[in-house]
């Protein structure tokens, strides 16, 4: 189980449910800070790429009230600009000495 917060308004409590190293991970929230969302999972899937980098999915489920389902919907684009920002950190990470 973990602990997590994010920008300071979310906080969740997760637990692993698909550990796969080099392939994948997954993981469903079970408790969250967040009114509204009652169920959540993510999987993230590694693969390698034609250029010796990997490539990363990420797949996510939310089962939550209509208000939520629709931020969501409008905030799409924001969201996987953050899944972005993040891998090219992680990326970022792993070239370091």
């Amino acid at each position: 189980m973990r602990y997590l917060r994010m920008y300071r308004l979310i906080r969740a409590r997760e637990t692993l449910l698909v550990w796969d190293p080099g392939e994948r991970f997954a993981y469903r929230v079970h408790e969250t800070g967040v009114r509204g969302v009652t169920a959540m999972t993510e999987q993230r899937a590694l693969a390698p790429s034609a250029d010796e980098r990997t490539r990363v999915g990420w797949t996510i489920a939310v089962d939550c009230a209509p208000p939520v389902r629709l931020l969501l919907r409008v905030s799409q684009r924001h969201v996987d600009k953050i899944f972005q920002d993040v891998m090219k950190r992680l990326e970022g990470l792993c070239r370091s000495p």
